[in-house]
């Protein structure tokens, strides 16, 4: 249980049930479910009483005592079999590095666990043993009470913003016209330093350009048809091996279907990644509006389901796929996923399903995402043989798109040009940034829903700014500590929350590459890396991909209903195909998808991140 203490302050209540000679227990909180990265609050014995310690797990093992103990014991007793301790600390200690702030209303995971002490202190916790009976977790969302009059102060102002399109900030002027001679002598020097670098010099000097309408035919298809990661293209054309996964009609009017694998053998590993596909109904255009876990196996540590930008290659990949062999499962230690546009994560063992607000819905169907891909974590951490899994994936509950009405849509900011050296332990990718003129395409205000960052097995934390006319409000979503194995929907901000046409978004990614010996690049495999950040929100809007910085030297904003463009950049640009580049780069600002030479906003007043933060332990 839990509650406010006045404005600035919570109490916990945390019971449990075990033997009189517990050692310890103690409860985390984070924001995607894992220990790496929790807030830790740990009540141990300590000399012939108890106390408590306020610390950080920067890791799967002990945690680290916080420097500042910013937790109070206000009790703790055992009664009938039942330890009770009751705790209190501040809704936003000052200490940034160790303390994970509680805002009122916004969903949290917390994770809960107890065990023995080899000694009565915090020195003396002992690790709470594998399995669930120890420890666990749960979502939870504290003082949503607190939040309805911190939205009632702020409704006016929303409103008004709502009717309100911000006239640009002279901060962020207007980009410059361009001609094909500016774009040649841009891309030159973008492929110049690439070719100059010390790890490409191997590579060879780009090709000169072809700027004329004689390019030959191989680099005009090129230019129309840019490259993609095509898994599907050999396999031959014969009758389909899928069968669509039954419709059921609910009670209520609503239909539901399961998006899972099916009966699959786990392989007697510590790590097993399986990727199933899925084709749903197209008849008509539908809304998801609500998804909840399907579990088949104890070993199912998480899933993610991704889906393929309607009308792309990719999505034609996945059909071919399909029809060649079925639904799966296929196993990514030899399998690439054909798309990667994070769509649905499961919530996370025994939390509630995740139900969309009530005007709006996730669509798929006619003229929208028609495939889906769920992809199974799991987790065997003593190899077991023989071990497999009935079905697990996602069951989702839909209705015509008529009923809401708004669609929920993706903002997808990412960094596709990475090259992570080896062996450092924190490189900062160059940051991405959705530019003013790109989110002035927006036609009206957004309403986030929910966020998620995603990279393979180096990324180490993310960080976000959100520039509005030259001043830094409060990021949307910063992750300090990335585990790949926890890749979730992050909760927003519950009152801060809109996205206003002009608004300016930026991205920076870190790597920790200790133990690669070659340069980590960008791509789909899982010795690839990635750097990306999915924004959910409502209304739906055109823009479906922003992102601006791909290197200094390359000053274009792809502003596009897909992420093609920036794709397709790729592999011309690791094979120096100097006239491919040049032609993407050219299509995509003359179609209106991107912009070249789009000013970055300046930061004229930047945001503190202890604002409003307390030194003070609750009284």
């Amino acid at each position: 249980m839990w509650a406010a203490n006045g404005s600035d302050a919570a109490t916990i209540k945390l019971m449990m049930t075990e033997g009189s000679d517990m050692g310890w227990m103690g409860l985390g909180w984070n924001m995607h479910g894992s220990m790496k990265g929790a807030d830790m609050w740990v009540v141990h014995r300590q000399g012939q009483g108890w106390a408590v310690t306020d610390a950080l797990a920067v890791a799967f093992a002990r945690p680290i005592a916080d420097q500042s103990q910013d937790v109070i014991l206000r009790s703790m007793e055992y009664k009938t079999g039942v330890w009770s301790a009751v705790m209190s600390r501040k809704l936003k200690p000052c200490d940034l590095a160790g303390d994970l702030e509680i805002m009122p209303g916004q969903q949290l995971v917390m994770l809960w666990a107890h065990g023995s002490v080899a000694r009565n202190s915090f020195s003396g916790v002992t690790y709470h043993g594998p399995g669930f009976r120890n420890k666990g977790s749960v979502g939870v969302t504290l003082l949503a009470e607190e939040v309805l009059s911190q939205r009632s102060a702020l409704q006016a102002a929303d409103q008004a913003a709502d009717q309100h399109v911000p006239v640009a900030s002279s901060e962020a002027p207007e980009p410059l016209p361009v001609t094909d001679a500016h774009v040649e002598a841009i891309v030159r020097k973008f492929m110049h330093a690439r070719d100059a670098s010390a790890d490409n010099a191997r590579r060879g000097t780009a090709p000169a350009v072809c700027t004329s309408s004689k390019c030959d035919a191989s680099a005009e298809q090129a230019r129309q048809q840019p490259a993609t990661y095509n898994t599907a293209a050999a396999v031959a054309t014969q009758a389909s091996k899928y069968t669509p996964p039954p419709v059921t009609k609910n009670a209520d009017g609503t239909l539901s279907v399961d998006i899972k694998c099916p009966r699959s053998a786990i392989p007697a590993e510590v790590t097993t990644y399986l990727v199933c596909y899925t084709l749903l109904p197209a008849d008509q255009k539908y809304h998801i509006v609500r998804y909840d876990s399907l579990l088949g196996s104890r070993l199912v540590h998480h899933s993610l389901t991704y889906t393929c930008e309607p009308g792309s290659q990719a999505e034609a990949d996945a059909k071919q796929l399909l029809a060649a062999n079925g639904t799966g499962p296929f196993n990514l230690d030899t399998h690439v996923k054909t798309c990667a546009q994070i769509y649905m994560a499961a919530p996370p063992r025994k939390a509630p399903p995740n139900i969309l607000p009530q005007e709006v819905g996730l669509p798929f169907g006619k003229d929208s995402f028609q495939v889906f891909i769920v992809e199974m974590h799991y987790n065997n951490p003593t190899g077991a043989s023989g071990m497999s899994d009935t079905g697990s994936g996602l069951r989702l509950t839909f209705q015509p798109a008529s009923f809401r009405g708004v669609d929920a849509e993706f903002l997808t900011i990412g960094q596709f040009i990475l090259d992570i050296p080896p062996g450092q332990p924190d490189y900062a990718a160059q940051t991405a940034t959705c530019t003013p003129a790109c989110t002035k395409r927006f036609k009206q205000n957004l309403t986030i829903i929910n966020q998620a960052f995603h990279a393979h097995a180096l990324g180490k934390s993310f960080r976000t700014n959100w520039v509005r006319n030259g001043v830094e409000l409060k990021p949307l979503a910063n992750l300090k500590r990335f585990d790949q194995a926890y890749a979730q929907w992050l909760p927003s901000d519950p009152v801060q929350r809109v996205l206003m046409p002009g608004d300016q978004l930026s991205l920076t990614c870190t790597y920790n590459s200790i133990g690669r010996k070659n340069v980590t690049q960008w791509g789909w495999t899982a010795q690839d890396e990635m750097c990306m950040w999915f924004i959910m929100y409502y209304p739906a809007q055109e823009v479906a991909f922003c992102a601006h910085g791909f290197t200094p030297l390359l000053p274009l904003t792809v502003c596009s209903a897909s992420s093609q463009e920036a794709t397709a950049l790729y592999e011309p640009y690791i094979a120096g195909n100097f006239t491919q580049v040049f032609n993407i780069v050219k299509d995509t600002v003359t179609s209106g998808r991107g912009i070249l030479q789009d000013p970055v906003m300046r930061i004229t007043k930047p945001y503190n991140l202890s604002q409003g933060c307390s030194s003070d332990k609750p009284l």
